[in-house]
């Protein structure tokens, strides 16, 4: 995730060039943030306006967006919905409560703040928003600031299949989120089974690490041949009788 904040030392420490990329860059993501559109998506509840009012809100605004959506140039409408689903829609940031919270499928959701506490299946499927897999997307964040850690290592435990493992809700419940030091060892060693698997076929996890180009895609090959053999022994025919 890139940051939107800029250091003003940056820009003083930096040659002409890179302090003119600098504020392009800057420009574009303030553009981009200028852009962007929110909208709060609740349920609709019998005496809402009376009960806003009392907060000094007005709700009616957010829900004539909510039943109509957005007005398009043609003059069109857009649900919600539809646009937040819309990668290039500048609709992207959704303050929600209950509503899109579980099956609710948006795979370049890459963003997910809580404010509030959720609990098993419901924390799980919520943080799942975040965790599709889309182009150009590496990870999703979640954001905690009601601190769900401890209800997160419940739900885990609870549909992470582990059988029956953690249902009692005790002190002593087991957790099933490994040391990331424990993690890391495990990664490692399967980083050097792969390498090792590679150089026994006659390709280079190396080369796909550190050539570029058309080389590089000539590693990307030689590997991806190598890990399609097959070790099992070739299979001889039995000679066809004679007629």
């Amino acid at each position: 995730m890139q940051s939107l904040i800029w250091p003003t030392h940056f820009l003083a420490n930096c040659n002409c060039d890179i302090r003119h990329s600098a504020l392009v860059t800057r420009g574009v993501r303030v553009a981009w943030m200028r852009e962007t559109l929110m909208a709060v998506v609740v349920s609709e509840e019998q005496g809402e306006v009376d009960r806003f009012r009392k907060w000094n809100l007005d709700v009616r605004p957010h829900r004539q967006l909510i039943k109509e959506g957005f007005e398009l140039p043609d003059g069109q409408r857009m649900s919600l919905e539809k646009a937040f689903k819309q990668e290039t829609n500048p609709f992207r940031v959704a303050i929600v409560c209950a509503m899109w919270m579980t099956g609710f499928d948006v795979p370049c959701l890459a963003n997910l703040y809580l404010d509030k506490p959720l609990k098993a299946h419901t924390l799980m499927q919520a943080i799942a928003r975040a965790n599709r897999v889309n182009e150009g997307k590496e990870n999703g964040l979640i954001v905690d600031y009601c601190g769900i850690l401890k209800n997160l290592r419940k739900a885990r435990a609870t549909f992470a299949g582990r059988g029956d493992e953690g249902h009692g809700g005790g002190e002593d419940e087991i957790d099933p989120t490994r040391p990331k030091e424990e993690l890391l060892e495990a990664l490692a060693e399967a980083i050097g089974m792969a390498r090792v698997f590679l150089s026994d076929r006659g390709a280079s996890l190396d080369d796909i690490q550190n050539l570029t180009g058309f080389a590089r895609n000539a590693a990307i090959v030689k590997a991806k041949e190598g890990a399609n053999e097959s070790d099992d022994p070739p299979r001889v025919s039995p000679p066809s009788s004679p007629m």
